[in-house]
C-alpha cells in the first residue's frame, strides 16, 4: 500500500510541475496518518526497521554516483569555487545551528552548559548533511547537467564527509573531555576511531574504487554489477562486525565516496557502469 501511494504521490507530483520527490514524501506522510489513526504502526515499524539494508544501499547508490563530479577533469573546471561555496555553506550552516541549539538547551531546557555546547555542535554537524537520494533524484529526474549541476553534487558530497567527521570529532572529543582515567589511558581508541572514520573509510573506498575499476575492464557488465553490490554488502556487513567484536568504526558511506571518485577517474568508460546503476 505504502509503495503504491508512493508511485500516485509521484504521478500527481510530476502532472502539477514539481518534483516526484515532494509527491513520494507527502504520499508517505499521508500513509503514516492514517495508519497511525488505525493502530498499525507498531508493525508498520518493525517491517521499515527490517528494510533498513534497503535504506542503507540506496544511500551508497546516490552517493557512488554523486561522487562521479570529483572526476578529475571536472574538479579542474569547479574545485576553487566549490572549495569556497562548500566552506562557506558548511561553515554558516553548522555554526548557525550549533549556536541556536545550544542557546535553547541551556535557557529553554536547562541543560548545563558544556552538555548544552555538546548538544549544539552534535546538531550543527547533523544539520550540514544533504540528503543525496533526493538531490540525486531530482537532477536526475530533469535531466540537469553543467557547471550549476556539479556545484550542488559536490558540495552534497562535501556536505556529508564533513558531517560524518565533524559529528565523530565532537563526540570523541567531549568523549575524552569527560574521562576520568585522562586521556593517556583511555584517550588512543577515540582518536582510532576517527582516523578510521575518516581517513581510513575514505582509503578504503579509494582501494576498492580501483579495484572495480580493475574488473570493470575485465568482466561483463552485469559481473561488475553483481560486484558492485556484493562489496557494498561486505562493507555494511564489515562494519558490524568490527562494532561488535573490536569496537572499532568504519563508515560505508564515506568509503563508498572515496569507491565513486577513485571509479570516476580510473575505469574505462565509467559512463557505462553509471547509466546501468
Amino acid at each position: 500500500g505504502g509503495l503504491l501511494a508512493g508511485l500516485l504521490g509521484g504521478y500527481l507530483a510530476r502532472w502539477v510541475r514539481i518534483p516526484s520527490i515532494v509527491g513520494y514524501m507527502v504520499a508517505g506522510i499521508l500513509v503514516h496518518q492514517i495508519a497511525k489513526r488505525l493502530g498499525w504502526n507498531e508493525p508498520i515499524k518493525s517491517t521499515v526497521a527490517s528494510l533498513n539494508i534497503v535504506t542503507d544501499v540506496a544511500l551508497g547508490l546516490s552517493l557512488f554516483m554523486i561522487s562521479r563530479v570529483f572526476e578529475s577533469r571536472r574538479l579542474r573546471a569547479t574545485w576553487q569555487s566549490l572549495g569556497r561555496m562548500s566552506l562557506t555553506e558548511i561553515a554558516m550552516t553548522s555554526m548557525t545551528t550549533a549556536l541556536g541549539c545550544s542557546i535553547a538547551a541551556k535557557f529553554v531546557f536547562g541543560v548545563n552548559l558544556g552538555f548544552s555546547l555538546m548538544i549544539g555542535l552534535l546538531l550543527g554537524f547533523v544539520a550540514v548533511a544533504t540528503a543525496p537520494a533526493a538531490t540525486h533524484l531530482v537532477l536526475n529526474e530533469y535531466e540537469a547537467k553543467g557547471p550549476t549541476t556539479d556545484h550542488l553534487l559536490g558540495m552534497t558530497g562535501l556536505n556529508n564527509l564533513a558531517s560524518v567527521v565533524g559529528f565523530n570529532v565532537v563526540l570523541i572529543v567531549f568523549a575524552w573531555l569527560s574521562l576520568p582515567q585522562g586521556p593517556a589511558m583511555t584517550g588512543g581508541a577515540h582518536w582510532i576511531n576517527l582516523l578510521l572514520i575518516s581517513i581510513g573509510s575514505l582509503t578504503l573506498g579509494l582501494l576498492l574504487g580501483a579495484l572495480l575499476s580493475k574488473l570493470h575492464a575485465w568482466l561483463t557488465l552485469a559481473e561488475t554489477v553483481i560486484i558492485f553490490f556484493t562489496t557494498f554488502l561486505a562493507l555494511s556487513v564489515t562494519t558490524y562486525l568490527l562494532r561488535k567484536s573490536l569496537g572499532l568504526e568504519i563508515n560505508p558511506l564515506v568509503a563508498v565516496i572515496g569507491m565513486g571518485a577513485a571509479f570516476s577517474n580510473l575505469a574505462t568508460n565509467p559512463q557505462r557502469f553509471e547509466e546501468t546503476i
